[in-house]
Order: structure tokens, then sequence, then C-alpha cells
């Protein structure tokens, strides 16, 4: 889960949109605004503060859904390939870059956190990324040196143990006398 407000003086919030939007997995919940647009105006703190709360409220486990909450700049809608805006604010649900659902006009928050939970039920959850950070190496050292450690005493058992049976069975043998007549 993910909030970013995409700009058009922002291109690294166009970049990282733009790898949203590549993500078939991902659920976009889109506010289409315009810095001209009085109703968007209104609308525009209401859907910040809405969306960081909900964000915020949300356990780990649902922090780990590809839901991303977007603010899209009516003049970087383009870049999306978001066409046939019929009017602002316009809340999108966008899913392998179709428009799954569209919203014209703002809404109050009550109804919002409503919305914005009915899109995230569909979302599917994805499993914490791992880091790639390194190993601790004194803790790889020790585990190293451990399994070289245990191949010693095992290869040292054995040997042990060929040597006990070596010695049983030539004390059991007859003693011979070395015959001269070898080659």
């Amino acid at each position: 889960m993910e909030l970013i407000n995409v700009r058009s003086d922002n291109p690294s919030s166009i970049q990282k949109m733009k790898k949203h939007f590549s993500n078939p997995n991902n659920t976009i919940i889109a506010a289409i605004v315009a810095d001209w647009c009085g109703a968007c105006q209104q609308f525009k703190p209401i859907w910040e503060a809405t969306t960081k709360n909900y964000i915020a409220s949300q356990s780990p486990s649902k922090k780990n859904k590809q839901l991303i909450l977007a603010t899209i700049q009516d003049s970087t809608a383009h870049e999306f390939n978001i066409h046939d805006i019929k009017g602002f604010p316009t809340i999108r649900v966008i899913k392998n870059n179709a428009t799954v659902h569209e919203r014209l006009g703002g809404m109050p928050e009550e109804h919002l956190v409503h919305y914005i939970e009915g899109v995230a039920k569909t979302c599917p959850v994805v499993s914490p990324k791992k880091t790639n950070k390194k190993p601790n190496t004194k803790s790889k050292r020790k585990t190293k040196k451990a399994k070289t450690v245990r191949k010693k005493r095992k290869t040292a058992k054995r040997k042990t143990a060929k040597r006990k049976t070596k010695s049983k069975t030539k004390s059991k043998k007859p003693y011979r006398k070395p015959n001269s007549k070898r080659k």
C-alpha cells in the first residue's frame, strides 16, 4: 500500500507511478485533480488526509496489499494513458491499465473510507520484500567453521572406527612367517 502525489514538476513521481502502472497486480485508486479547479481544491485536502489516515490505521498485514492511492495532476494524466476525463475531480480505480470504476466529483471522508475499503478487499496481498542486505559475515564464518569442524570430527570417527576393525581382524588371524620366495 502506497500513497503517491504525481505532479508534472516532479519527474521522479511520474517514473514511480509508471512502474506501478506496469505491474498487473497493482490496483490503483487515482484522484485526478486540476490546479485550476475549485472543486478539486476543496477535495484535495480531504483526499490527502483520508488516504494518509487510512494507510496509518491499517495493520502491517493489510499494508502489504498491492493498492496504490495516487493523486494525479491533470497535466500528467496523459503519461499514464488516462483519457476521457469527464470532470474534475475524478476518482478512478485502475487495474491492468484499464478503468474498473470511475466516480465523478468529490465525496465526504466517511464515504471515501468505505470506497477505499471496498476496493482494498479485492487487492492481492504481497509477501514482505526480502532485503538484499548481506548477511553478517561473522555468523557466516562461524557457520563455515562449524561445518568444517563437524566434517573433521566425522572423518576422525570414521578413521578410528576403521583402525579398530583392522586391529580386531589382524589379531584374529594367525601369525604367518614371511615367505622368502615372494617376488
